[in-house]
């Protein structure tokens, strides 16, 4: 065998060294372009994980908004409730002349200044004078006097204004009003006034936390902070809601200084609404975690190159052994690559989490979404601009509106939420001509909402139905709405015991929503005068009577309560119930509440003093909540009726001897008046004929005619007896009667003889 010589060994040991260098150097450039793709790739994570903190951080500030809103609007329900209560409405409207219930109305403020926490002052004004108030706190009367300027000022209920409540200028105090206006942006005319401690509205929504690391702050938009989750930062946050106001976006974050650090602000401001949050935080802990994974690759891919680039450099001089080389080059890869496969499954892992996470998240905005709807349908006006992200109706732009209302109640309540998920299941099914859906939305524990809205083609029919067994399907006929939802609510008494009932109203556009909202929840009223009025369309309201009601059976109750007679109060009630229904429902309820109202302050004029259970009796039947499921309107108003007459009969005990005596003094000192009657007595007493007929046997054992009757007969015999100088004639006239005739008849019935036999035998004494 031929030897190598040395020349020809090495010219071959250099194209041997030149390919492991190529070798090296593609594996080089590929492990630096694995290094960047990571890098990339974790970039673009952490601008994902950056941008859904921040979604999250917002979902959390617009949730503290509708929180903070929701305690004002507490606040101004109280307001409201004692606005309306009678007596407070009828003391405002005349200026604080009627008050013959002061010491009623002052326990009305102190009641309602006891249920809710924080309220410092409750204050009852007529333009700028302040007819009374009731303090919990040290709200001064200078105090009170800037209240009452800044309230002339206002130009709607919803506008609220902050006051120092005393000279030390500690806590300052958020007022709301409930008033009447002339028209809308007028000041107000007369209303209640609370004065609220808003440290006390702060601790319902973030407590404060002087060692909060991301403290929180809540704006009014007139640029009052109404709560700080710590003291530090509160010149800074006011600067940047300063900033916030210029720019017209409602929501948003961005990068400031603070306190020498660079923190995160995220802020949220609810199109219209009253309220900004605005939080101050630190990086986040997934930000941090983001950025050690981004140093640990960067970190691994120099390592990496630096390793090669160190075989590069010893295989080239060590030529004859480049096997081994490469293999410990292989080996240092696949170790690398297991790093790869690690990072991997914690992405993998971080990626599940991140999944949960927007579920929640989603479920959350379906929540927020759900409050926001129900409380533009409750609260807004027409006119008011709608967000269509509220009602999610997508690609459509539906022009045909359907707001059912269904109120109801379970025996069960624990079976609502069973309730409910049924009700979203079912599919109501349109034709195919009509582009559109329905909204399902829980108002309250005992109210949904539907809302259905649609594209109509011309000729398109107007009904809607459903399938609820959730499956889509063609129909040939179209069954009327109001046949559609008895069959619902058939099926919910079935299945979950519920007893409800429905109202329905329409509207053409988006803003008029809140009127249509308003329209189906007063149908559902009939159900309250008619069992069998479970599912009502507005449409009914077209054939109902206008004006005030006119029902006899008013007067025929009354007399039942008052004068104790014999009337068939179920009868009554059942007629007065049915004709009620042939009128508009808030005729038929102002007629309700004023018979109501008659009865209970009947029970007072004669009792004397306030009755806090027939006070329940009415603000019950205000609610009318009672009367979906719990009661019968009309043994509800039977049970009051009962037991008011039994009040009265009951307090009419004890004074009946003093009645009586009067009556005896009053009949002794007018019995020469030819018109005393019983009428005419009873009259005089406030009583009725019946009742003081019976009332005046019980005491004298004697009917009224007998007893006048015998008692100006004893005053004749007196006279005939003593005045010798007047005829029969004249005597019979002074003691009240009409006739000498009928005199000397019944003289000789009662006395035996006749007045002329009794003079004689005076005469002959």
């Amino acid at each position: 065998m031929e030897k190598m010589g040395f020349c020809k060994r090495l010219k071959r040991s250099g194209r041997l060294k030149y390919k492991m260098r190529i070798l090296l150097a593609f594996f080089a450039v590929a492990v630096l372009a694995i290094g960047f793709t990571d890098v990339a790739v974790f970039r673009g994570l952490s601008a994902n994980i950056r941008e859904d903190t921040d979604k999250e951080t917002r979902e959390m500030l617009r949730n503290l908004n509708n929180s903070y809103e929701n305690q004002v609007m507490q606040y101004q329900d109280q307001a409201q409730l004692l606005y309306r209560n009678l007596n407070v409405k009828a003391f405002l409207v005349s200026g604080g002349r009627e008050d013959s219930h002061i010491d009623t109305i002052y326990e009305s403020m102190k009641a309602m200044a006891g249920n809710m926490t924080g309220i410092s002052s409750v204050i009852l004004f007529y333009k700028e004078d302040i007819l009374a108030s009731y303090d919990t706190g040290m709200v001064t009367v200078a105090a009170k006097e800037e209240i009452m300027k800044a309230a002339s000022d206002t130009v709607s209920d919803k506008d609220i204004f902050y006051v120092w409540p005393n000279d030390r200028k500690y806590q300052k105090h958020m007022v709301i009003l409930w008033s009447d206006r002339d028209y809308p942006n007028a000041p107000s005319n007369y209303g209640v006034a609370l004065a609220i401690n808003m440290d006390a509205v702060q601790e319902k929504v973030i407590p404060w936390n002087q060692k909060a690391v991301n403290p929180i702050y809540i704006f009014h938009k007139s640029g009052e902070l109404v709560a700080a989750q710590r003291n530090e930062y509160k010149e800074e946050a006011q600067k940047m809601f300063q900033e916030i106001c210029t720019k017209e976006i409602d929501e948003g974050s961005f990068n400031e200084s603070v306190d020498g650090k660079k923190r995160a602000i995220s802020y949220v401001r609810e199109g219209d609404g009253r309220f900004l949050s605005l939080r101050i935080q630190d990086m986040s802990g997934s930000q941090i975690q983001i950025n050690r994974a981004l140093q640990t690759i960067l970190f691994a891919t120099v390592l990496g190159m630096l390793v090669i680039a160190g075989a590069v450099w010893v295989l080239s001089g060590w030529v004859y052994r480049p096997v081994g080389a490469i293999f410990r080059n292989i080996l240092q890869l696949a170790q690398s690559g297991e790093e790869t496969v690690k990072g991997k499954d914690e992405l993998i892992l971080a990626t599940d989490a991140l999944e949960d996470v927007n579920q929640n998240m989603n479920l959350l905005k379906s929540q927020i979404r759900n409050n926001a709807a129900v409380r533009f349908l409750r609260y807004g006006r027409s006119g008011d601009v709608v967000d269509q992200k509220m009602f999610e109706f997508g690609d459509c732009e539906p022009d045909n509106f359907t707001v059912i209302v269904l109120r109801y109640f379970l025996e069960d309540w624990s079976k609502n939420e069973a309730l409910f998920a049924y009700v979203k299941e079912i599919r109501w099914v349109k034709r195919e001509n009509r582009k559109g859906g329905m909204h399902c939305y829980r108002a309250s524990q005992g109210e949904i909402i539907f809302l259905d809205y649609s594209m109509r083609e011309e000729g398109g029919p107007h009904a809607v139905c459903y399938d609820s067994h959730g499956m889509t399907e063609e129909r040939s006929d179209s069954i009327p709405l109001e046949e559609e939802a008895g069959k619902l609510l058939e099926e919910l008494k079935t299945l979950y015991g519920m007893k409800g009932c429905m109202g329905i109203a329409h509207c053409s556009r988006p803003d008029r929503l809140p009127k249509a909202y308003h329209c189906a929840e007063l149908l559902t009223e009939y159900y309250i005068l008619a069992k069998d009025m479970q599912v009502t369309d507005e449409s009914v309201l077209k054939a109902k009577r206008q004006g005030t009601v006119q029902e006899p059976e008013r007067d025929h109750i009354l007399r039942f309560v008052k004068n104790d007679t014999e009337e068939d109060l179920n009868a009554c009630m059942q007629r007065l119930l049915k004709n009620l229904t042939s009128y508009h429902i808030l005729e038929a309820q102002k007629y309700l509440k004023e018979l109501i109202a008659d009865v209970i302050r009947l029970s007072e004029s004669i009792s004397g003093e306030k009755s806090e259970q027939y006070e329940m009796y009415l603000e019950d039947f205000l609610t009318n909540q009672i009367f979906i499921g719990q009661a019968d309107i009309e043994e509800w108003l039977c049970q009051l009726f009962l037991q008011v007459r039994a009040q009265l009969k009951s307090s009419r005990q004890p004074n009946a001897v003093y009645i009586m005596g009067e009556v005896e003094v009053y009949v002794g000192e007018n019995y020469r008046d030819c018109g005393l009657s019983v009428e005419a007595v009873a009259e005089h007493y406030g009583l009725s004929v019946s009742y003081f007929s019976k009332l005046f046997n019980q005491h004298t054992g004697k009917t009224f005619p007998d007893y006048i009757s015998q008692l100006r007969l004893k005053k004749a015999r007196e006279m005939l007896l003593e005045k010798q100088n007047m005829t029969i004639q004249e005597i019979a006239k002074e003691v009240g009667f009409n006739s000498s005739s009928y005199f000397s008849a019944a003289f000789r019935k009662f006395y035996g003889v006749s007045p002329s036999q009794i003079r004689r035998v005076k005469t002959k004494d």
